[in-house]
């Protein structure tokens, strides 16, 4: 007889960013017993490796508890993966976007091209580029001085990976183009609008820095 499935309450998965409830497919726990002016009770620290039902990947986490503790005063820290910050300073709409994008990066790569694609779209129009072609569009940004040539270069190849993963009859994309489409993604994102809120964020608290000293 198969033993009950334990699941967590609601958390985000740090992979796909899905707010889930995800199966503890391993625990363990290490009891320290404490005795302190005649009274006796057990602390420990507990691990559990949670499997996301939605991208099948696992987490891992921790958290301290002992005798007489609330359990909604239980706190977990989420040792592996670590969760990656999202860039700055970005746009509401192109931030939904990104946030649809990745959603779906570890479940359908050839979805995740096609919304990539669109993102790339979308800061080309918030950036009033001009062009017939996302190439086109991300060249002029170029010769605007807003993201690095190299990068458009790159970018050619987002071009074809998009329609692949448009058009089932061009074939399928795997795993392995995720992280070019990931990293080029995320690069256009930093230059055209993380760089300039990180800079403007500096200049800030310079100012105010300054204004202090007065």
């Amino acid at each position: 007889m198969s033993s009950k499935i334990k699941v967590t309450g609601l958390i985000q998965c740090q992979r796909c960013y899905h707010q889930i409830r995800m199966e503890i497919v391993a625990e363990y726990s290490k009891t320290n017993p404490q005795y302190e002016s005649g009274v006796t009770w057990d602390e420990s620290d507990n691990y559990e490796l949670l499997l996301c039902p939605v991208c099948s990947s696992v987490a891992l986490r921790s958290y301290y508890w002992r005798d007489y503790m609330e359990p909604e005063n239980v706190k977990f820290h989420y040792l592996y993966p670590v969760e990656q910050e999202k860039p700055l300073g970005l746009p509401p709409e192109i931030q939904k976007a990104y946030d649809a994008a990745i959603k779906v990066k570890y479940i359908d790569v050839n979805a995740y091209a096609v919304l990539v694609g669109r993102v790339l779209e979308m800061i080309c129009k918030d950036r009033n580029a001009s062009g017939s072609t996302l190439n086109n569009k991300l060249k002029n940004l170029s010769a605007k001085g807003e993201i690095p040539n190299k990068l458009v270069k790159v970018s050619e190849n987002i071009r074809h990976l998009r329609n692949i993963g448009a058009h089932a009859s061009l074939g399928e994309l795997t795993e392995s183009e995720e992280p070019l489409l990931s990293s080029l993604l995320r690069a256009i994102l930093e230059y055209v609008y993380s760089a300039p809120y990180l800079a403007q964020e500096a200049e800030e608290k310079l100012r105010i820095l300054k204004d202090s000293n007065q």
